[in-house]
Parts: structure tokens; C-alpha cells; sequence
């Protein structure tokens, strides 16, 4: 079992002037959902193509106790550049346990829709990586349908074998798009950002985006939007997971609840 401070609470690029606070021991940005999507539509216009990619990761409850119970993750989000709060409950704790109360919870879905909107305008380029093959093409679709002047560089599924991703790799890098949305759950975000992140020069930011692409083709519902922003979205999805709220309420929720309690600041 790992210690209760998961990472350094000084992030892999401090130097950036970004207010942080630490909770459950991962360091999370001090920004609202515009901000946020300003600060990656800068970062991605701004970050050099000589080095690698900006990382960006989402943390929320489940995120703080899956670190907790698998040590592997902690280099993933130990190695990220930046690292938003989508939960109300870090949200929350914030409020009492660190020294800046984190303004709003930046839920994945909805900073997508932020970015994408500040994209369009700023003539900024997307490329979509996960999802199945049929999600990701009508979730491509889909999305230039909503943003018709963003400028989607491609997709691709992520379920490829390590050489089918490895060509994909260097096609990204051809295309150079500004934004990476990878579209894979946090064990397999890991592996990828561990196999491939230092190869893709050619991106500026990569924004990890968990079921973004179900969302965007429709083939996965969302809660109704006052859910979402007002917490309760755990209701909702409920009644469509039992299986994995019931993990959440009983593991993921305690552990997190004692991560924050003791690894907060």
C-alpha cells in the first residue's frame, strides 16, 4: 500500500504560475471551467513542438482511491502537467481542508464543449484517440456537426495493437494538432501516455477525456444538466450502473473521504 502523499505536491511543471492545491495528495489546478479552457487553448497555441506534449488529467473520487489501491497510477498523475477537479466532493473539500477553495468542478464533458467552442473560434485543431470504431467515427461526425468551423485533424479508435499504434503515432505527429483528446479509461491512459507521450511531438496538449466519444456519438446517455452541475449525477447514474456506483459508494467514497482527510492542504 502506497503512502498517503500520492505525488509531490509540487506538480511536474510548477514553473507555470498556475495556483495549486493539494487533495487526497494529487495537486489540482485553481481554475473554473472557462479558465480551464482558456488556459488549454493558450497552452496548446503556445507549447513548443520540440518537446513533448502538455499533459492534462481529470481527478475525481474514484481517481483518488484507484491511486490509493494501484500504485501504478501515481506515475501517470505524477507526470502530469496539469490536473483539473471533475467531482463536487474535491470541490467541497476544498472549502476546508486547503488553503484556496477550488471555484467549480470542472466535469470532463462539459470543459469539452468549452474547449471546443473557444477552438472554433481561436482556429484550433482536435484530434479524437479512443472509443470504439464505430464511436468514433459518428462521435467525429457528430462533433463537426456542432462545431463547423473546428478544424477536427482525425480519429482514431484506441483499441489498436502496439504496432497499428505505433503508425498512428507518427500519423498524429504528421497532422500536428493543437489538442489530443484521449478517450480511455485511467489504466489504459497510463500505458498509453507511458508507451507513447514522449513520442508525440508533433501535439500540443493531450487532455485525457474518459468517455468523451460514447457522449459524442450518442451511444451513451448524460445526466440531465442541472444534475450535473448541482452534484448529483451519482443519482442518475445509479440506476444505469448499480455495479460500479455500488464500488464507488462503498470503496471509492471512504477511501477518498480518508485521502482528503489526511492528504490535503
Amino acid at each position: 500500500m502506497m503512502k498517503l502523499s500520492l505525488v509531490s505536491p509540487e506538480p511536474y511543471s510548477a514553473a507555470d504560475g498556475l495556483a495549486r492545491v493539494r487533495i487526497g495528495g494529487l495537486p489540482i489546478i485553481v481554475l473554473d471551467r472557462a479558465q480551464t479552457a482558456q488556459m488549454m487553448c493558450d497552452a496548446a497555441r503556445t507549447h513548443s513542438r520540440n518537446d513533448r506534449p502538455l499533459y492534462h488529467a481529470s481527478a475525481n473520487v474514484e481517481v483518488l482511491a484507484q491511486c490509493f489501491l494501484n500504485p501504478q497510477l501515481v506515475s501517470f498523475f505524477g507526470h502530469a502537467d496539469r490536473i483539473s477537479a471533475d467531482g463536487h466532493l474535491l470541490v467541497a473539500a476544498s472549502r476546508f481542508l486547503c488553503r484556496y477553495p477550488l471555484p467549480e468542478c470542472v466535469e470532463t464533458a462539459e470543459l469539452f464543449y468549452a474547449v471546443a467552442e473557444r477552438a472554433e473560434a481561436e482556429k484550433l485543431s482536435f484530434y479524437m484517440l479512443g472509443g470504439t470504431d464505430a464511436e468514433n467515427a459518428l462521435g467525429v461526425e457528430n462533433l463537426q456537426q456542432r462545431y463547423p468551423k473546428l478544424e477536427i485533424a482525425g480519429g482514431s479508435p484506441g483499441d489498436l495493437d502496439d504496432r497499428a499504434m505505433s503508425k498512428k503515432i507518427i500519423e498524429i505527429n504528421e497532422l500536428r494538432p493543437d489538442i489530443l483528446w484521449l478517450d480511455m479509461d485511467v489504466l489504459t491512459a497510463q500505458r498509453f501516455m507511458l508507451t507513447h507521450g514522449h513520442a508525440l511531438r508533433g501535439v500540443g496538449v493531450i487532455k485525457t477525456a474518459d468517455g468523451i466519444l460514447e457522449i459524442l456519438s450518442g451511444s451513451k446517455e448524460q445526466a440531465p444538466r442541472w444534475m450535473r452541475m448541482a452534484g448529483l449525477e451519482w443519482l442518475w447514474r445509479f440506476e444505469r450502473e448499480p455495479r460500479r456506483l455500488l464500488w464507488q459508494t462503498v470503496v471509492a467514497n471512504p477511501v477518498a473521504v480518508y485521502l482528503m482527510a489526511h492528504a490535503s492542504s
